[in-house]
């Protein structure tokens, strides 16, 4: 499960340091949309699909959403003048999820999607925002 979170990291963050997004539009909507695919969908339903399959799938469905992230993280991380700003709004969101983690207990892991979904709609919001852009001889 690590190796899959950090492997759909490491995509999302390749794929936006090639691609260079020039919106975040698509990618915020894909990162909702891996999500509610993962809220309406239940890990039960690869039950009876073969151990690859079954585990294929489900890291799939659950680490989707990590590689957008990536994609949104890295891109705002690139054009911002701030760099260390953006990054500490990162640290402090990945605290934030890390606490409301402990409302699993109470809504169970499938439904702590509807809390990542608001976490990230305040991403989403926050960044509409215009960041000062880097000179486009800046790179990080």
């Amino acid at each position: 499960m690590f190796a899959a979170i950090l492997v759909m990291s490491l995509i999302g963050n390749l794929f936006a340091r090639v691609v260079r997004p020039a919106r975040l539009e698509p990618y915020y909507a894909g990162l909702f949309a891996s999500l509610a695919i993962g809220l309406a969908v239940p890990a039960s339903a690869f039950l009876g699909l073969s151990p690859v399959v079954q585990v294929l799938a489900v890291c799939a469905v659950a680490f989707t959403p990590v590689a957008f992230a990536g994609v949104v993280f890295a891109t705002t991380f690139m054009r911002t003048a701030h760099p260390d700003r953006v990054f500490g709004m990162n640290v402090a969101g990945a605290l934030c999820g890390g606490l409301a983690e402990n409302a699993s207990v109470l809504l169970g892991f499938r439904w702590l999607l509807c809390v990542a979904v608001g976490f990230y709609l305040l991403s989403a919001f926050a960044g509409a925002r215009k960041l000062p852009a880097a000179g486009p001889e800046r790179r990080v």
